[in-house]
């Protein structure tokens, strides 16, 4: 598998950016995209028995890397709902204020 090394550099990428504290959605679709087009190369032909245990160690590998990476990502979801719901009872609030001033 001579395109792994590259799999799990781009992996690693995705994570370091879905940690970030100013997440680059464009950036990290990119690495995403760049590392989806390089998983279907590496699986485009049969991987050869005496390979199946390098290779089930490598996929393993990255899948546990997805998952810290989604629960990232998830984190960050629900980071900006809060601050979404923050920004609207703020509105809210301002609105009130201003109505009640005119009268």
């Amino acid at each position: 598998m001579d395109l792994a090394s590259d799999i799990l550099r781009l992996s690693r990428q995705i994570a370091e950016l879905a940690q970030g504290e100013n997440l680059d959605l464009d950036e990290l679709q990119t690495a995403v995209y760049r590392r989806d087009c390089l998983i279907r190369d590496c699986f485009a032909a049969p991987i050869p028995a005496e390979a199946a245990d390098e290779a089930a160690q490598f996929i393993h590998a990255v899948l546990e890397m997805d998952a810290a990476t989604s629960q990232t990502l998830r984190n960050h979801q629900q980071r900006i709902g809060e601050e979404l719901g923050f920004l609207r009872r703020s509105h809210k609030a301002a609105d009130a204020y201003s109505a009640a001033e005119q009268d």
